[in-house]
């Protein structure tokens, strides 16, 4: 566990988004798919800060950055990768609605 508490990381991820939005407005369009990436990557690690449990779809962004630190956010493995995660999304999003049938 980090000593660094649950306000100073949610202000982290705050200045990471922000500085974000700031970048994507320029010429680097590509740059949004990779900082929202980190984004959930950084949200990955909220369970450490708060009571709360882990989200299976952060616990594979979570690998898969940590898999190939440097590369991560090229653009074939990362579209490849979105990809993965917006149709596991999209099963999970079906899982959760017939749970609350």
């Amino acid at each position: 566990m980090t000593t660094k508490k649950a306000d100073d990381y949610l202000f982290d991820i705050t200045c990471f988004l922000i500085s974000s939005a700031q970048r994507v407005l320029g010429p680097e369009s590509g740059y949004a798919a990779c900082r929202l990436v980190q984004t959930l990557y950084m949200l990955s690690f909220l369970p450490d800060y708060v009571d709360m449990k882990g989200n299976d779809l952060l616990m594979k962004v979570r690998a898969y950055v940590d898999a190939d630190s440097q590369n991560f956010w090229r653009e074939p493995q990362l579209k490849q990768f979105v990809a993965e995660l917006s149709q596991q999304l999209a099963k999970e999003i079906k899982k959760q609605k017939n749970l609350k049938k």
